[in-house]
């Protein structure tokens, strides 16, 4: 997936994901980095609240994600909200046609 994978960034993101369109299933994985944050208690932190985000934002919007496999690193060095974090991860997927909607299967 490194190797071949797509990569989107953004100021703190960087979603590298490949599509897997034969699959139905959806791998998401997250990471923070060390230099960012020294401290393992608020990387731990940042990445329940990205995986709560990501579950969040395909569930309780009606969206469906492209099957494949996901890797979100977050590359700011600031503590972020989960709001915030929720907000701009919807946008980075929507804007890049990850999530389509459930009821009428558009992007």
């Amino acid at each position: 997936m490194f190797s071949n994978g797509q990569r989107i960034r953004t100021d703190d993101f960087q979603l590298i994901y490949k599509k897997e369109p034969q699959s139905e299933i959806v791998r998401f994985a997250v990471g923070v980095g060390k230099k960012e944050f020294r401290s393992s208690v608020l990387r731990n932190r940042i990445k329940r609240r990205l995986r709560e985000a990501f579950q969040n934002v395909y569930r309780c919007h009606c969206m469906t994600i492209e099957p494949g496999d996901y890797f979100l690193l977050y590359q700011s060095s600031e503590l972020p909200t989960y709001q915030s974090l929720k907000t701009e991860l919807w946008h980075l997927l929507k804007k890049n046609r990850l999530l389509t909607d459930i009821v009428h299967g558009a992007m």
